[in-house]
């Protein structure tokens, strides 16, 4: 773990006998234990920032994905609503388009009834009078 540390500094390993040296070399052998654990501390510390900041980014991007995804929820719901609505108004539709149509065939079906029993009624008139001579003269 310090090691991870002190290579976030950038710091080898012969670096950090010239460092312990020098602080022996200043301090002395009975300060340096007293050295050791403010250097352990600050560590901690720094451990614990970062732990703190991270946790708190990731408390932060999940509000953010929450609320996404609550939003992507609400949408959904709406194009849902609008696809039901939408259906419901074209069966209508559909069903009143189908009434037209029943309607327009039968009377389409009822001129053409009609059409065809004038046009019997004229030819039975004109074989009436083609088969009557009385009335060609």
């Amino acid at each position: 773990m310090f090691a991870q540390v002190l290579l976030f500094f950038d710091i080898s390993t012969g670096e950090i006998f010239i460092i312990m040296l020098v602080l022996f070399l200043v301090f002395g052998p009975q300060k340096m234990p007293e050295i050791a654990r403010k250097i352990g501390k600050t560590i901690n510390r720094m451990k614990q920032a970062t732990s703190d900041l991270t946790r708190e980014f990731n408390e932060g991007a999940n509000e953010v994905t929450d609320t996404l995804d609550k939003e992507a929820k609400e949408i959904r719901n709406e194009v849902y609503d609008t696809k039901k609505e939408f259906d419901k108004e074209n069966k209508k539709f559909e069903n009143e388009l189908s009434i037209k149509t029943d309607i327009n065939k039968r009377g389409a079906k009822k001129r053409a009834s009609n059409e065809e029993r004038e046009n019997t009624e004229v030819r039975d008139k004109e074989k009436q009078q083609d088969n009557d001579p009385s009335q060609n003269q």
